[in-house]
């Protein structure tokens, strides 16, 4: 999207509004996010189609009032939503006549065989689908289930009927556009079954943390306490040295971050199927020096984003056993990095600037929340500190899961 709720600058009487209902509001499916993100889509609409700004915000951020009673569905939410609505359009404000439009449109805005006259009615219908698609779609659709005391295949029976006939209910192309990419990518993560989920002999390790850290050398230092353990081991890079050389001469065009992303998959998925599964499969442990979740942090700039690259890898990435995050104030990192420029005559890296070092490291924070088994590593420790470190971390992870 092009634009976030965080941005809308709202009227005096929206504000009063929105202080208003805050405390209201007892549907987690339908709370103040809800009616403040319909609002936005609806002032975007508005603005695309020369509606009424103050007619249409205003239904939006009343709308759905009624959805406090789990009971009333439909053409009864909405006219019990306009009911509540109508005292409180009156105390902030607005004139008896657009009072009346703004009811007529709370009371229109949840039928969907119904096309009313109304253009601010249309709009706010549109709106109200578009805060239904994408991740926030699949969260609502689960509240509401529970909300409902209904089944969790209530939820998923939504999810695969009722977004696709919203998507094609979408009358504005303003909005289709607006729902596109949240659509498709929804669609393809409830078509598919994740199929690497596999349970394998040997182990994936993943180690990961901004350029500085020292993460190779801590691989190499692993390995050779693993294979004293008797473990099997392969050591693998994320880019591999090829795609290096490939990267410096693709961002020499100055090309999108993201467009790197789909370069990184194709080397990926080559390491996966040509190295990492078999080790895997043979019971071998595989040091990976980073993964996808780089890309997470650098190529990444939205949720949209974020949502595509998870699901692209999924259909071919095993699921590391152990992430081990190496944390570093990024001052002394940019101080290792020019250290090794000096010593090898290596140009720093498109990422290895002190301000963006400082960005990436509270992305990584961000991310590695949705990661299992992540292992937070002081890298400002001597070599042999850290080491001893990764070792009993693991070796405590190992034990309490039987391996």
């Amino acid at each position: 999207m092009k634009y976030k709720t965080e941005l809308v600058i709202w009227t005096k009487r929206e504000k009063a509004i929105i202080q208003t209902i805050k405390t209201k509001l007892r549907s987690p499916s339908h709370g103040l996010d809800h009616l403040t993100n319909v609002a936005s889509h609806a002032l975007v609409l508005a603005k695309k189609y020369k509606a009424s700004r103050e007619i249409v915000v205003a239904a939006a951020l009343l709308h759905d009032l009624g959805r406090n009673n789990p009971k009333l569905h439909g053409k009864k939410s909405s006219q019990y939503s306009a009911f509540l609505a109508e005292p409180l359009l009156k105390k902030v404000g607005y004139s008896d006549q657009d009072i009346k439009l703004i009811l007529q449109i709370i009371s229109e805005h949840d039928q969907p065989f119904f096309s009313s006259k109304l253009l601010e009615s249309r709009i706010l219908k549109d709106a109200d689908f578009l805060d239904g698609f994408g991740f926030r779609g699949m969260l609502r659709s689960i509240y509401f289930t529970s909300e409902a005391d209904q089944p969790m295949t209530k939820a998923v029976e939504r999810l695969n009927l009722k977004m696709p006939q919203r998507f094609e209910g979408l009358e504005f192309l303003e909005s289709k556009n607006i729902a596109k990419e949240q659509f498709y990518l929804t669609r393809l993560l409830l078509s598919e079954v994740d199929s690497y989920k596999k349970i394998y002999k040997g182990k994936l390790i993943v180690l990961e943390g901004i350029s500085g850290t020292g993460k190779e050398t801590q691989a190499k230092l692993l390995a050779k306490y693993l294979e004293k353990c008797g473990e099997k081991i392969v050591i693998v890079y994320h880019p591999t040295l090829k795609m290096k050389d490939i990267l410096k001469l693709w961002r020499k065009q100055k090309t999108d971050d993201f467009s790197e992303v789909y370069l990184f998959i194709a080397d990926r998925n080559e390491v996966v199927q040509n190295k990492i599964l078999p080790a895997l499969m043979q019971g071998k442990t595989v040091i990976s020096l980073r993964n996808y979740i780089s890309s997470l942090v650098y190529q990444a700039k939205n949720q949209s984003q974020r949502d595509l690259i998870n699901y692209l890898y999924s259909r071919f990435e095993p699921i590391p056993n152990f992430v081990f995050y190496f944390d570093i104030q990024p001052q002394a990192a940019l101080k290792r990095i020019e250290n090794r420029a000096k010593k090898t005559g290596e140009e720093k890296g498109k990422f290895e600037k002190i301000n963006l070092l400082k960005q990436k490291r509270i992305k990584y924070v961000q991310v590695l929340k949705n990661f299992k088994n992540v292992i937070r590593i002081d890298a400002e420790k001597s070599i042999d500190e850290i080491h001893r470190n990764i070792v009993d971390s693991l070796l405590t992870l190992w034990e309490k899961k039987g391996t």
